[in-house]
């Protein structure tokens, strides 16, 4: 989770998440928001991103420099959001 806004994100740049539920493996580094598979298998991962009132955002989970997963949410007066699962192998 992300407990405080981020604003202005840049293009390709990592979104470090504060509070992480599930990170069994330790796969997840916090330092700088990368997950590196501690060892083959399948991982599932889940976000929800939200849009401020009249703002968007365009966020990508990425697998070896590839987008596997897009997410978009634009906002019209009032928050919105976008939910994305992934499996990978």
């Amino acid at each position: 989770m992300k407990a405080a806004g981020q604003e202005h994100i840049g293009l390709n740049q990592n979104i470090v998440f504060e509070k992480v539920l599930t990170n069994e493996g330790g796969g997840y580094h916090p330092n700088h928001g990368v997950f590196t598979a501690p060892q083959s298998g399948v991982y599932v991962f889940s976000s929800s991103i939200m849009a401020t009132p009249g703002g968007e955002i365009h966020t990508a989970i990425v697998h070896n420099e590839n987008a596997v997963a897009r997410i978009f949410a634009h906002s019209v007066g009032i928050m919105t959001k976008e939910v994305r699962r992934l499996f990978l192998r």
